[in-house]
């Protein structure tokens, strides 16, 4: 049996009904999707920063800011109590050995000197007095041995004269007797007297000697108050360039007192304050580049504080070769110090506000513009980039800039 064909008008209406139900099935979802979409942050691509995660040899360094120090500063201190009478060189002058920076006075001392010279002169003069007074004893006792000694020469003949004539009975005995005990007699004093003489000598020696000494001693006071007069006028002491004299004139100083610095242009080092943060990594004998703004100088770290101040530490750089023009202490420089030479290291450049050994979070960028966020272990870091331990691959594209605006969301969209 033949069914009845439904009229063609109805089919087609059939037809269209179901696309047109199909239509809307594929519109509601797509409308899902866009919404979904829609609801993501959205970031002009220009106004972020993003690198490319690399495998190679990585360079560790830091930089610090610092200055330029003297390596050799000279103090000049004050001598002697006493009252600045006139400043000769002002600092910043570049001064000798035997130039003369400050004048000093003191009246005591310069009384004291004229005590000390009139005593000298009184003690000369009394030396004088007592060699004349020892060589007029000595000429006197010399006399008196010459007068005894004659004597001596005339007894001893007389006694020999009787003795011969005693022994042919021409001269009786009681006269030999007495001539021959009268020469023994001054035989006997002129060895006293000659005694005498030796003992005159000697003490002679030691009162000379004892009044010189005094002389001598007198004489180192005398130079000495001199020297001190000469200590007023203030030297360098060596060649330089001065800097600072940090007194006024008519101020009154004690010993020990600091009139002057002086530094040798040619002999600086550099004085970095790296952040505590980074200064756990500054080794002594590391490399470090000293950047002067007109030149760059090489170092080595010779020195490491090991206080803390100000949230840096102080690290000393010995410079290494000719100091550049216009080199001189207090100059501002920048300083990067070489920390470690990596030969393969997984790394990108440095994200914003991100340490070395912590574990952050970054939006690592797809190929649709969609950014996710993702958990990354961070290694040993530079200046400019900063280890992957894990969480990226190489060729993984970043961002790099500041993300905390986005700290709430997982993914962003990054907009042309």
């Amino acid at each position: 049996m033949d069914l009845p064909r439904q009229p063609r008008r109805r089919r087609r209406t059939l037809v269209l009904s179901a696309f047109a139900a199909a239509l809307t099935v594929g519109g509601l979802s797509a409308a899902g999707f866009a919404a979904r979409d829609s609801g993501l942050p959205t970031v002009a691509a220009r106004s972020v920063r993003t690198a490319t995660v690399e495998r190679g040899p990585m360079l560790r360094e830091v930089e610090a800011p610092g200055s330029l120090v003297a390596e050799d500063l000279r103090w000049i201190t004050a001598s002697e109590r006493a009252r600045v009478d006139r400043i000769v060189v002002e600092p910043g002058t570049e001064i000798t050995a035997d130039t003369v920076i400050v004048e000093l006075a003191n009246p005591d001392l310069e009384l004291q000197l004229l005590e000390a010279e009139s005593e000298l002169a009184a003690a000369r003069a009394e030396l004088a007095n007592l060699e004349a007074e020892l060589e007029t004893e000595k000429i006197s006792q010399q006399v008196t041995v010459a007068a005894v000694r004659s004597e001596r020469s005339d007894a001893r003949r007389t006694a020999d004269a009787n003795t011969e004539l005693s022994a042919h009975g021409n001269v009786a005995r009681a006269e030999l007797e007495r001539s021959t005990e009268k020469a023994e007699e001054l035989e006997e004093r002129l060895d006293l007297e000659r005694r005498r003489l030796g003992v005159l000598g000697r003490a002679r020696k030691a009162q000379i000697s004892a009044q010189a000494s005094r002389v001598d001693q007198l004489a180192a006071v005398v130079e000495f108050r001199r020297t001190q007069i000469a200590r007023l006028k203030v030297t360098a002491g060596a060649k330089g360039v001065l800097r600072e004299v940090p007194v006024e004139l008519g101020q009154w100083v004690d010993p020990g007192t600091t009139l002057a610095t002086l530094v040798q242009p040619d002999k600086l080092e550099a004085e970095l304050r790296v952040p505590e943060v980074r200064a756990k990594d500054v080794r002594v004998g590391q490399r470090v580049r000293i950047d002067m703004r007109t030149a760059d100088i090489d170092g080595i770290v010779s020195r490491i504080d090991p206080a803390v101040e100000g949230g840096t530490v102080t690290v000393d750089v010995r410079l290494e070769g000719p100091l550049p023009q216009g080199a001189r202490p207090d100059l501002t420089v920048e300083g990067v110090v070489e920390l470690e030479h990596i030969e393969d290291a997984l790394q990108v450049r440095r994200p914003a506000n991100v340490e070395s050994g912590t574990r952050v979070s970054v939006f690592r960028v797809g190929p649709d513009g969609l950014a996710e966020r993702t958990s990354v272990t961070l290694g040993r870091a530079s200046m400019e980039m900063i280890e992957i331990v894990d969480g990226l691959e190489p060729g993984d594209v970043v961002i790099v800039s500041d993300t905390s605006a986005w700290d709430g969301s997982q993914r962003i969209r990054i907009a042309d």
